[in-house]
């Protein structure tokens, strides 16, 4: 019996240390999550760079939510790559399976896995690319901040 208890002070500890760590990860970064799980809030252009910046190489999937105007929509046949962002700002880029009739200057919401591919570059894959609700299926002139 006393063993069965010490292993449980361990796990129970192991398991604070873990989730103690995350919630460090994420602190001030509300548009990171763990995978699969709700951001806080998405980012907009002019924050992804600051939110980003200094996360630490992991095995665990860490998805970013950003919301903005699209600024490239291609294909290769197989897959969509829905790109976000202009510099100075980091360029987004996401990695999807549907085109859901998204255009060049439509306004997005897009929600994926995070890598970084060098100081300037971030892809989403894999990646969800949807309208905001408030939104939907509308083009918008703004510049993605």
């Amino acid at each position: 019996m006393r063993h069965a208890c010490a292993l449980a002070v361990i796990i129970n500890c192991f398991w604070a240390g873990v989730a103690s760590a995350q919630e460090d990860l994420f602190k001030d970064r509300p548009a990171l999550s763990l995978g699969d799980q709700p951001a806080q809030r998405s980012a907009t252009c002019s924050e992804v760079r600051a939110m980003t910046e200094g996360l630490p190489d992991t095995d665990m999937r860490i998805d970013l939510s950003i919301v903005g105007v699209l600024e490239l929509v291609k294909t290769d046949g197989a897959l969509w790559y829905f790109g976000m962002c202009a510099p100075p700002h980091v360029r987004v880029l996401c990695v999807a399976y549907q085109e859901n009739g998204m255009k060049v200057g439509d306004k997005v919401y897009m929600k994926g896995g995070f890598r970084r591919l060098g100081p300037n570059n971030i892809v989403l894959d894999p990646c969800l690319a949807n309208w905001p609700e408030d939104n939907e299926n509308q083009s918008d002139d703004s510049d993605g901040n």
